[in-house]
């Protein structure tokens, strides 16, 4: 039985290539898949500017996360989305959104679906934020058709500290609701519930935690720390069950990962890849989600497969 039991059907490193493109593509149509693409915490800085090396390591993961998504629809008709947490690790200014972000991400806008991360709140009520990607709530959600079960993506603003009491309370009784709609679910989210990281658990986002868990959430995706690590399932206390969410920690967008260590190793966490940039990339089918892990050249340090409730 692998650790992710009944729910999760194995868990692949990357010599062992399961499912490829070509191969997954095979039996299924192709109206029927959509790729999702997760990035967080890109463009460090200190201040008004962003290191160069950050712009590059950025650009980096952008390029190659628009090459894949321009594959994914020449060599099979797959649509793409992507979702991020705090594309900007720096002062979260608008003027860094559009001088120097936007000369790398213009490209992959229109796909975008973002939420803040805590360096946006450096910029007053994170205003440069909400200004560039023109969002008017705390919250949103989108859906992507694949069959009879079809998949709710949803993403919230985990500031409890910025946002005030009844923004926080609002957005709790919205998720409670949003996340009964669909068969599957993923929700997205730039602090995590639980992580080995050098910023370590989160626990004001317990109540999010208890609503993820208590409806059958599959995957929880947050930002942040600067590493990759995945956990097995967990209940709302954080202990493993094998029908529990997963949390999925990877703020590994562009921003500084070499001087970024791990704190103590959480429970039930399963696997950890540090100092590497990168994204996680999702090939998602009627009930069936294909997770990978890459760094920036495209390499696969991690792949997964899950079936939703």
């Amino acid at each position: 039985m692998t650790p992710f039991s009944q729910k999760r059907i194995a868990f692949v490193r990357t010599t062992i290539a399961l499912f490829t493109f070509t191969s997954f593509a095979a039996g299924h149509s192709a109206s029927a898949i959509e790729k999702l693409f997760f990035v967080s915490d890109a463009f460090q800085g200190a201040g008004s500017s962003i290191t160069q090396q950050s712009i590059a390591d950025s650009k980096a993961v952008a390029n190659k996360v628009e090459e894949r998504i321009q594959e994914a629809y020449n060599n099979y008709g797959w649509n793409s989305h992507i979702i991020t947490t705090e594309l900007n690790n720096a002062s979260g200014s608008l003027a860094q959104y559009e001088n120097v972000i936007d000369e790398v991400w213009s490209p992959l806008l229109s796909y975008v679906h973002a939420v803040p991360g805590n360096h946006d709140y450096n910029t007053y009520n994170a205003s440069g934020f909400y200004s560039y990607f023109d969002n008017s709530e705390t919250y949103h959600s989108f859906k992507i058709e694949t069959g009879a079960k079809d998949w709710n993506i949803i993403g919230i603003d985990s500031n409890w500290d910025k946002l005030s009491f009844n923004q926080w309370q609002k957005q709790l009784s919205w998720l409670e609701s949003e996340v009964q709609k669909e068969a599957c679910t993923i929700v997205y989210f730039h602090h995590p519930r639980w992580s080995s990281g050098d910023h370590g658990n989160n626990s004001q986002m317990q109540d999010v935690w208890e609503i993820l868990t208590r409806n059958n959430v599959e995957l929880a995706l947050s930002g942040h720390d600067h590493n990759f690590e995945i956990f097995d399932g967990m209940d709302e206390f954080g202990n493993r069950d094998n029908m529990g969410t997963i949390q999925i920690v990877a703020g590994i967008g562009g921003a500084d990962v070499d001087s970024r260590d791990m704190g103590t190793i959480k429970p039930n966490s399963y696997q950890i890849i540090e100092k590497r940039h990168g994204f996680i990339e999702f090939i998602l089918h009627d009930g069936l989600v294909v997770t990978g892990a890459y760094d920036e050249e495209g390499h696969a340090f991690g792949m997964y497969v899950n079936i939703c409730h």
